[in-house]
């Protein structure tokens, strides 16, 4: 079955299926996606009798991957009606994206899985874990606030004064980061409007005028679900909060980078915190995927690679690189080399472990020698990502 690229004339299907298949998804989110992200994306699915069964949504973002700019795209709304599931027409759709994305130039992409083991079968692995918090006033109790003022903005005309402020706080919170998204105006711009079309709160921390921290959170009945708290000082975090308790909310859930060192902080034993599975990533197209990446320290060292759902990358490569510049990676005719899985390298070029880590789980069988060149030039770092859509 050929897939199909949809257009424009296809929105008022596809926002069907999106309700159909998403329980969580309301009218005015739906709403918000289908009058804005969706017309910048590309839609690629099944017709059958003149129907749409299945689709996926590919939507554009640069990422920071080692300090280097990778054109990417996120895998969203992948769905399938209920009628026409179990029939693996998602499992070649997924594969068909792949092999669009490759002709299109586009070396990696991301998704937040709604199941972890069914990505896992074609490729993706995870790359990202967040630490969620799950707070309470009392949870607070203690911890120092910061002198200065919050203000709420309702959209990005609201923020046009603090842009500036807004982008340098990113910046420095993303820092020591991999993995997430290098923010164009366009990207702040869907962020800040969508999150007020979704009556949203979207809270700046001004020290005499200047932007130390934001918050940006959607409320869920009773508590509040923070999914990007950014700050410079972890008191300006919790007056940030404190501005949430004054309108009445009792608990909140909070998303943070999975290094978040907050729980030293709180005083109130009751509050939770997670470590939980985020992103996954797969890795489209190792060869130029990697001319866009910049190694630690230098490499050389040959493996064969396993890629059963984009088999345009398995084979037999050689890694070499020098400190700090460009890796290159090429085809090689030695054999008897080290196996490799796909998921495997796309986890250990994300930071989310190293290739030690996955020796000492089993999932990688290689020569100490080999190990220690990789954790060398492709150590351990923290990946994280904000993003939804």
């Amino acid at each position: 079955m050929k897939y199909e690229v949809f257009s424009k004339l296809d929105k008022d299907e596809l926002k069907d299926i999106w309700l159909k298949c998403f329980s969580k998804e309301t009218q005015r989110s739906s709403d918000w996606y289908f009058n804005g992200r969706f017309n910048e994306g590309r839609i690629v699915g099944y017709r059958l009798n003149g129907r749409i069964v299945t689709n996926l949504h590919l939507q554009k973002y640069d990422m920071q991957i080692r300090g280097q700019s990778v054109k990417t795209e996120w895998i969203v709304g992948a769905a399938t009606l209920p009628e026409y599931r179990n029939k693996d027409l998602m499992a070649n759709l997924l594969q068909d994206s792949l092999q669009d994305m490759k002709e299109r130039g586009i070396t990696a992409t991301w998704l937040y899985p709604f199941k972890y083991s069914f990505y896992k079968k074609f490729g993706w692995a995870i790359s990202t874990t967040a630490k969620r918090y799950v707070l309470d006033k009392p949870s607070f109790n203690g911890i120092e606030r910061a002198s200065g003022e919050v203000v709420r903005l309702k959209g990005s005309k609201d923020a046009e004064d603090y842009i500036g402020d807004i982008k340098e706080c990113y910046a420095g919170y993303t820092g020591e980061l991999t993995g997430y998204v290098l923010r164009h105006d366009t990207n702040w711009k869907h962020l800040l409007d969508g999150n007020n079309e979704l009556n949203g709160l979207t809270l700046l921390f001004l020290d005499k005028g200047k932007v130390t921290g934001y918050l940006i959170a959607l409320p869920d009945k009773e508590r509040l679900l923070v999914e990007e708290a950014v700050f410079e000082e972890y008191s300006v975090f919790v007056s940030m909060m404190d501005y949430i308790w004054s309108k009445g909310f009792e608990r909140a859930s909070v998303l943070m980078k999975p290094n978040d060192m907050f729980m030293e902080l709180m005083q109130e034993a009751r509050s939770k915190v997670y470590l939980e599975p985020y992103a996954m990533m797969r890795i489209v197209d190792v060869i130029h995927f990697f001319e866009g990446i910049t190694p630690s320290c230098d490499i050389d060292i040959a493996f064969e690679l396993k890629d059963v759902h984009a088999n345009w990358n398995d084979g037999s490569y050689r890694l070499t690189a020098k400190r700090g510049e460009r890796s290159s990676l090429r085809r090689t005719d030695e054999s008897g080399l080290q196996k490799l899985d796909i998921a495997a390298l796309a986890q250990i070029i994300c930071g989310s472990v190293s290739a030690s880590d996955l020796q000492k789980l089993g999932l990688l069988d290689w020569d100490n020698n080999s190990v220690g060149q990789m954790d060398c030039a492709f150590p351990r770092q923290t990946s994280f990502v904000f993003e939804i859509f």
